[in-house]
This record gives C-alpha cells, structure tokens and sequence, in this order.
C-alpha cells in the first residue's frame, strides 16, 4: 500500500511483464519442486510475492492491468466453484467405483475430467442459482417492502410534505 501510494513508479514494459511472469514461475516452481507441505514466509512464498507485489504496485498504479476474460469468468464463478467442487469430486470417483473403475480414479481420465466438470457445475450454479434465485429474492424482497412501506395518497388528492 506504501508503494502504491508512493511517488515511486515503473512505465509498464516487457520488463515488468517479464519480471511477474517470472515471479509466478518461481512460486509454481518452489511448490513443485518441494513436498506439498505449507510452510509460509519468505522461504517459500513471500520472497517472489513479494517481488511481484512490488513491481505490480508501481507499474499499475498508472496503467490498467490486461485481465484475460476467462480469469475474469472464472473469477465469477469461484464462489459456486470454492462450494462445489469437492462435491462434484465425490460424485465424478463415486460414477467411477460405481462403474467397476475406480481404478481408473488415479488416471488421466480422472484427472481430465476432474477439472472441466466442477467448472461447468459451478457456471450453471452461477447463472441459474446464484444470479437467478438472487433476482428473485431480490424482486420479492423489493415488492414486500413496497406493500409494506406503501403511503397512502391522502382522500382530498393532495400530496403530503414528508
């Protein structure tokens, strides 16, 4: 916050993509690379977030970051996603144990359609769930406080000063 705020900055070049594209390199490439014990800190994460953070501080506070619009789609389903995707994992090994695979649960198979499916339940929760039951309720909720609320026009026509 100290930096964005700052006079400090960087013009946006290839050099500072470069630098945070290489900084996500270097954290997928410590978790890879490591046994998937969390340990945080700079040891693991904090050095290149750190780095990253920094350099996205001054380059974007003048220049609109390019978001591609499928992390921006994605972005608008992670709420349905983070809820179902453990259950959508059961329900895919549990198709797979019920169909004599299930030693097909540590395969590709598995694993390509592990990732697609929760995407694809998650968008339809998002449109026909999230976004369709909140318009509804919304609806309702704005016609009860309307009936409910409601003044009456006074008998003689004139309109109140309240």
């Amino acid at each position: 916050g100290l930096l964005y705020r700052s006079k400090l900055s960087l013009p946006r070049s290839k050099l500072t993509d470069a630098l945070i594209a290489a900084c996500v390199l270097l954290i997928v490439a410590t978790a890879w690379r490591t046994a998937p014990v969390w340990v945080h800190g700079p040891i693991r994460w904090g050095a290149p977030l750190m780095l990253m953070f920094a350099v996205m501080a001054l380059t974007y506070k003048n220049a609109e970051p390019r978001v591609p619009r499928v992390l921006v789609w994605l972005g608008g389903i992670f709420y349905s996603l983070y809820l179902l995707h453990y259950i959508v994992f059961c329900a895919i090994t549990q198709l797979f144990v019920l169909a004599g695979q299930e030693k097909l649960t540590a395969t590709w198979p598995y694993a390509i359609l592990i990732v697609p499916v929760p995407l694809a339940v998650a968008a339809l929760s998002k449109r026909y769930v999230e976004d369709g039951l909140a318009v509804r309720v919304r609806d309702r909720l704005l016609a009860l406080h309307a009936r409910i609320f409601a003044t009456p026009a006074p008998a003689d026509g004139r309109v109140s000063p309240s």
